[in-house]
This record gives C-alpha cells, structure tokens and sequence, in this order.
C-alpha cells in the first residue's frame, strides 16, 4: 500500500497522500514533510465527513476535488476506505485520477492489500 501511494507523490504537483478508514482514521499515508499526525488525522476526518454529511446530494459520489488558493485535495471513495490526495492547483488532474485508477487496480487484486482494508474497514457513519 505504501508504495502504491508512493508512486501518487511521484506525480508532479502532488505534494502527500493518505489513505483512512470510514471514520476518519489513517491507515496509512505518504505525507508532505511539513503536516504533522494531527494534520492528516484532521484531513482525513473532514473528507470522511464531507462523503457522510451531503446526504443524497452527494449519494453515490465517488470523488471530490475540492479547490483551495494554494492547494487542491482528490478525494476518492473506495467504498472500504477514502484515499485523500493533497496536489497543487496546477496538477493535472487526468492524469492524477489516471494513476490513482491503476493503482487502486492494483490494490484490489493485492491480496495483502485486501486484508490490511478489511481489517482496518469501519462502518461510515
């Protein structure tokens, strides 16, 4: 898993990653160097949020790239987990969500993979 988003941050404008459970909890991530454990305990909460909160105006949603002055956040839904994607408002995002596709391809073939997201899945609430 930690190299799967590590190839994500290889992508030019992506400056971290993380993936978290349906509550908000980290499972694992691959962060820019200057957000420390609250920072991304705190990304990861508001995106659970944000995919939980909209009720049906957001019911089967699968990504969100919300637009920020200084950065953008990809936020994918993977049903058993969120993976959160922090980038630049430059990044192209076709690309981004082209890699993402390849490597969440890859993950749910990944048996290791499978298990580490079942043992971690959490009802959303």
């Amino acid at each position: 898993m930690k190299q799967g988003l590590a190839e994500i941050n290889e992508l030019v404008g992506v400056w971290g990653s993380l993936l978290c459970n349906n509550q908000g909890g980290l499972i694992d991530s691959a962060p820019p160097p200057e957000f420390n454990q609250a920072a991304l305990e705190n990304i990861a909460r508001h995106s659970v949020e944000l995919l939980s909160t909209g009720g049906e105006s957001v019911q089967g949603l699968k990504e969100v790239v919300m637009h920020f002055q200084e950065k953008r956040l990809f936020i994918l839904d993977m049903q058993q987990a969120v993976l959160v994607v922090l980038c630049n408002p430059s990044i192209d995002i076709s690309l981004l969500r082209l890699t993402i596709n390849i490597i969440t391809s890859r993950w749910e073939e990944d048996s290791k993979v499978q298990k580490l997201l079942s043992k971690n899945y959490l009802e959303r609430l």
